[in-house]
């Protein structure tokens, strides 16, 4: 049985008009119901696709934004350390600070330049700057690798003195550079100020006890022989 294609009534077999709206009717332009089966199943695929599609595009995205999550929080939360491992971090900051300030007196000697109480400032000082810059990013160096750790509950003041310890030690570095750049007196004074207020907070710390000076040396010629290699 055929179907009118204007109104979609049933036609009678071999009449030439739908006896519903009268519209003429060419064999040919019969609907069967297998024609009128195929646009639902074609809007059943198109209209499935594209829910199927966004369904998997939100999994996607949740996954990505977990992992976003999930990578943010580990590089911005500070790794918790348990006391030996903040011990043995702490006593490494100290003698790379030391190692540090040793290198920047080398350079003093080899420039010939005497760095002395009340100083008088000569062009040559300059030699010292780059030397200085080099401190001041070994001070920022082991400021970052403090920041990323959380000590032990009854070591977070020991924490809070060492980054204490080590910005006023940056200031140190910070202001003997300028006085090497321009002969600033002002420099050289806050220089002295600081270099004082590092070493204040140094003694302050636990990690410079007796108990601890073998454990430093030890640290020292092994972190000295690998720095100068």
């Amino acid at each position: 049985m055929g179907y009118c294609i204007k109104c979609g009534n049933a036609l009678k077999p071999g009449g030439n008009f739908c006896g519903h709206c009268g519209f003429a009717i060419e064999k040919n332009e019969e609907i069967t119901p297998e024609i009128l089966q195929q646009p639902q199943q074609v809007t059943t695929s198109v209209a499935t696709q594209p829910k199927t599609a966004r369904k998997n595009n939100k999994i996607w995205m949740a996954i990505v934004l977990a992992l976003a999550v999930f990578i943010v929080y580990q590089v911005v939360t500070p790794k918790k350390l348990t006391e030996k491992e903040f011990t043995d971090l702490s006593i490494e900051i100290i003698v790379l600070n030391q190692i540090a300030q040793d290198k920047f007196r080398q350079a003093i000697k080899y420039s010939d330049v005497p760095l002395s109480l009340d100083p008088e400032w000569t062009p040559e000082y300059k030699k010292l700057v780059t030397p200085a810059e080099k401190l001041i990013k070994d001070f920022e160096a082991n400021t970052k690798r403090l920041k990323k750790v959380k000590a032990p509950e009854h070591l977070q003041f020991e924490q809070e003195n060492l980054q204490r310890m080590l910005h006023a030690y940056k200031n140190m570095a910070v202001h003997i550079r300028s006085y090497a750049e321009s002969g600033d007196e002002n420099d050289y004074e806050l220089y002295e100020e600081y270099e004082n207020r590092a070493e204040d907070y140094l003694e302050d710390s636990i990690f410079v006890a007796e108990r601890y000076e073998d454990t430093i040396r030890e640290k020292y010629m092994k972190l000295r022989l690998n720095t100068y290699e």
